[in-house]
């Protein structure tokens, strides 16, 4: 039997509330989605849904999104993603899923501490901090499958506008996303069922998406920072939540 009703009303408003959240800050899309529906659906499940849809909404705004995208700040952190990632999946080996969680929360609280005190860089950083930037997030991906945390984070503290910064955002995650989705299908992840759950469900995203999209346009850069910091401390916490429930 197919899910019933509340479950797909439910789906729906999910799918549309993490939309929402990316429309307007240009990332958390699969933060907040994959959670949401895991209530209702296996993780799994949710996980090859989200990569589906998270890359669909993706290329229907990345043509406006390259145009603004800061290029120079996702090639060093990307390049260095990629060879990292293998390594956080050796520390996975060694460490507990708790005890991962738990380190990527520490340094993400210090981060979003941080950049809540106002600071950014005074200066364009060089290569070697975005090298770091992907060193970091490629150790949190093989950890935990959380590449984009380091990087929303090395954005807020460059001297960019709100518009470029969330470009650069929306790009970085469609790149991010592009992967993941290409290593769930070639491992089997990814079937006809999944297809149809995300065709249906992309409505909702995309009406989510816009609204979102016109909620940006319309606040100012220090309104947008504001929500976007808020987002990080609350990922902060669900990352914490998870990690302590592990180790417990």
């Amino acid at each position: 039997m197919g899910p019933d009703v509340a479950t797909l009303a439910y789906g729906g408003f999910a799918i549309f509330a993490a939309g929402l959240l990316r429309g307007f800050t240009g990332f958390g899309f699969a933060i907040a989605a994959v959670p949401l529906l895991s209530l209702v659906i296996a993780p799994i499940e949710a996980v090859a849904i989200v990569a589906l849809l998270q890359v669909a909404i993706g290329l229907t705004d990345i043509r406006q999104a390259w145009r603004e995208t800061e290029w120079r700040s996702i090639a060093p952190v990307a390049l260095a993603m990629a060879l990292a990632t293998p390594l956080g999946f050796a520390l996975l080996m060694v460490l507990s899923s708790g005890a991962a969680r738990l380190a990527i929360a520490a340094t993400l609280a210090a981060a979003t501490a941080l950049l809540a005190s106002g600071w950014r860089f005074s200066r364009r950083p060089g290569n070697a901090v975005a090298l770091g930037v992907g060193l970091i997030s490629g150790l949190f991906n093989g950890l935990a499958a959380m590449p984009g945390p380091p990087f929303v984070a090395y954005c807020l503290s460059l001297s960019l506008d709100a518009r470029t910064t969330r470009a650069t955002l929306i790009s970085y995650f469609l790149l991010t996303s592009g992967l993941a989705l290409t290593a769930a299908w070639s491992t089997g992840l990814v079937h006809l069922t999944q297809l149809l759950a995300a065709a249906i469900g992309f409505p909702m995203l995309f009406l989510g998406n816009a609204a979102g999209a016109f909620l940006f346009r319309r606040a100012a850069d220090a309104i947008w920072r504001k929500i976007v910091l808020l987002a990080l401390a609350g990922l902060t916490m669900i990352v914490a939540a998870r990690a302590l429930a592990d180790l417990t």
